[in-house]
């Protein structure tokens, strides 16, 4: 294990611990005189806890930030002001200099990225912790959009994954956590869900077995892909202007009906988890746009859930057990559309 690698472990493990530490501590000394003065400062630590993880994570990237939007989508878990908090990695991934990623996208095309672009912009429409896109023009003149994986991501997961079974480890022998919380069954899901992210080849296979099931639906639209310039690092789908759903500047400049938008937006979730079998599990604002004639568009199908046959007819107790599983992934961000909700059920 290099010094480079070591340090990175260290922080994160050091991170976690402090936390362990602090909730313990809190716990103990308030225990049995829980008042709304108590709760007010257990808000206050476990906000300032993070914004602490959100920082480290922005200097540390990689599994930290996706760690961080894997938490956010888990409101069953995770406390309704660390949930807030977590939002801001959405938006706030610095991206990496415009030569790595030409790099990348020249070493999985074999080739210069000028024999199939004939332009790529200067900067990043958009980055993440595991992919940055830009747009570009193929050699037919067609607008598209270029997801390229971050370099040294491979390496820098495995280390990130090592600091994560440490903090598991810990958690599962000197916390009282291990008995809330199935950690095993969390990290199972969590390098599921992170490995198939990593290959884009399956984003595309995903993104075509949604446009394939929604094409007839109107006013819904999945991206074209485009097998031939597509990698395992390397995505290359149609280019579509728009906006986030949580736009209302460009809502109001468009003249959109917001409750139609949401009526839509809502019948495209509940058919996606009441047919189908699969589920995008990444509905933030980022992968939600809006067309200026108010058409909803669904991008980054890297995150998707399932529902497998194994689940039968939904009656009872399984009915109330998925319901609260798959509404868990959606709540945290469905509270963002709460604008959209017509003013006799604001509250939802």
């Amino acid at each position: 294990m290099n010094q480079i690698t070591f340090i990175r472990i260290f922080r994160i493990v050091w991170l976690a611990v402090k936390i362990f530490l602090q909730v313990t501590i809190f716990q103990k000394r308030n225990r049995g005189k829980w008042t709304p003065l108590v709760e007010k400062r257990w808000n206050e630590m476990i906000t300032k806890q993070a914004k602490e993880y959100k920082n480290l994570a922005l200097k540390l990237g990689g599994l930290m930030i996706k760690l961080g939007q894997f938490l956010s989508t888990r409101a069953d878990i995770m406390p309704p002001s660390f949930l807030e908090e977590l939002e801001g990695l959405i938006d706030r991934v610095p991206s990496v200099p415009r030569q790595d990623i030409i790099s990348v996208l020249e070493q999985e095309w074999n080739t210069p990225h000028t024999e199939y672009l004939d332009h790529l912009s200067e900067s990043a429409i958009a980055s993440a912790s595991i992919g940055e896109v830009y747009k570009g023009v193929l050699k037919n003149g067609l607008e598209v959009a270029v997801k390229v994986q971050r370099p040294g991501t491979d390496r820098i997961l495995r280390a990130d994954f090592k600091a994560i079974r440490i903090v598991i480890w810990l958690a599962e022998k000197f916390t009282p956590y291990g008995k809330q919380i199935d950690f095993k069954q969390l990290y199972v899901e969590m390098t599921e869900t992170i490995g198939n992210e990593l290959n884009f080849l399956k984003e595309l296979q995903n993104g075509r077995s949604f446009s394939d099931r929604f094409d007839a639906m109107e006013g819904v639209r999945i991206p074209m892909y485009f097998d031939e310039f597509t990698t395992r690092r390397v995505l290359v789908m149609e280019w579509i202007e728009g906006a986030r759903i949580t736009d209302l500047a460009f809502i109001e400049k468009n003249e959109l009906d917001r409750h139609e938008i949401s009526e839509r937006l809502f019948i495209l979730f509940l058919e996606q988890i009441l047919y189908g079998g699969q589920f995008h599990a990444d509905p933030h604002g980022g992968n939600i746009l809006l067309e200026p004639n108010g058409g909803i568009v669904l991008i980054d199908f890297g995150m998707i859930g399932t529902i497998t046959k194994k689940i039968p007819n939904l009656y009872y107790v399984q009915q109330k057990e998925l319901f609260s599983k798959i509404t868990s992934k959606y709540w945290i961000h469905w509270k963002n559309y709460a604008f959209y909700c017509p003013r006799q059920i604001a509250s939802c």
